[in-house]
């Protein structure tokens, strides 16, 4: 059977894996309240998930990448990825498929059984391409995809998208890579359901990106977007480039650009924008001022944004935000900004 729209959850919910008083360990109180608003976020992203999976169709499947698997079994797991995986089985029935392993590559080579020398044998050609098409040097992408970050995460995503396609197919059910809409929801904003959904949209095959809307994602990787609320969610742009607008708790508007669909051996993008002298700035996580990176040219104005592939990769999105320009007027530059392919 043909499903039409795939979810892809994320480790999600994983800010319900601490209790209360954990929430304020210091490993995760990375910025002052991080830990209860990012819980209270999951609160609300609870609600919101498990009302897609009650009202699921038949032509509706679930992949779900769960929070704390170790082992192929699911008691390691946190009470809350259970209770999530269980929920999903009993509104998908089949049509749900958990991955069988996390980030445990003994555990990946047991899962792969005879189809483990031709997938390394693919990571091996992927990588030799990633020299030749972006022409980085071999110091980049000699270590090997345990140990490279960027290829880690490739590597990864690859790996997790044979599993799952695998089981699916397994029980009879498939998808077309031409039309299939795939919907994202999880953590966080800025690192796995960032880096994952878009490489994993490479590894399916997708012709078009993965959704990632604002409101089904945690955004604890920073104050400025986990208190903002969401005014343009994904609008398209050249080569899969997704742009989004969010209004911050202070009425102000910030930007980010995010590839759609990435793989190691692909370029990635810049988005060069002509915005009215002095009009915006680029910002941080927190909403601070950063030095502006031009890259191209010094013209007053033009700012050149990176399109995100996610916090796993050297390739961050850079964040710009109004500050005399109107919403109109800062998403017509935007929309009008140059996509521009570079080599690192």
């Amino acid at each position: 059977m043909k499903l039409r729209r795939m979810y892809l959850s994320i480790h999600a919910l994983d800010w319900f894996d601490l209790t209360p008083g954990g929430r304020t360990v210091t490993q995760h109180e990375q910025f002052p309240g991080r830990c209860e608003l990012g819980y209270r976020n999951d609160v609300k992203l609870k609600e919101k998930v498990y009302q897609l999976m009650r009202a699921a169709k038949e032509d509706q499947g679930i992949f779900i990448l769960p929070v704390g698997r170790r082992t192929p079994t699911r008691d390691d797991m946190d009470p809350e990825s259970q209770a999530l995986i269980a929920f999903a089985e009993q509104h998908f029935g089949p049509r749900c498929v958990v991955c069988r392993y996390d980030a445990d590559w003994n555990q990946i080579r047991q899962v792969l059984g005879e189809c483990c020398e031709p997938f390394f044998n693919g990571l091996e050609e992927d990588r030799r391409q990633a020299m030749t098409n972006r022409g980085l040097p071999e110091r980049e992408l000699a270590a090997t995809y345990q140990t490279a970050p960027e290829f880690r995460a490739w590597a990864l995503s690859k790996a997790w998208v044979f599993d799952l396609t695998r089981q699916l197919e397994e029980r009879g059910f498939t998808f077309d890579p031409a039309d299939a809409e795939f919907v994202v929801w999880g953590g966080d904003w800025s690192y796995c359901s960032a880096t994952y959904s878009i490489h994993m949209a490479r590894a399916f095959g997708l012709a078009k990106p993965m959704k990632r809307s604002f409101d089904l994602i945690d955004r604890s990787c920073g104050p400025m977007l986990l208190q903002a609320t969401v005014v343009e969610d994904g609008l398209s742009m050249p080569d899969h480039m997704c742009l989004y607008i969010v209004k911050t708790k202070d009425d102000q508007y910030v930007a980010q650009c995010f590839e759609g669909i990435h793989g190691i051996m692909d370029h990635p993008h810049v988005v060069v924008v002509d915005f009215p002298p002095g009009s915006v700035t680029e910002v941080d996580l927190f909403g601070e001022p950063v030095e502006r990176r031009t890259g191209i040219d010094r013209r007053p104005g033009r700012v050149v944004m990176s399109a995100g592939c996610g916090g796993h990769t050297r390739h961050k999105a850079t964040l710009v935000r109004a500050e005399t320009l109107s919403l109109d007027d800062f998403r017509s530059a935007l929309r009008n900004g140059k996509v521009v392919e570079c080599e690192w």
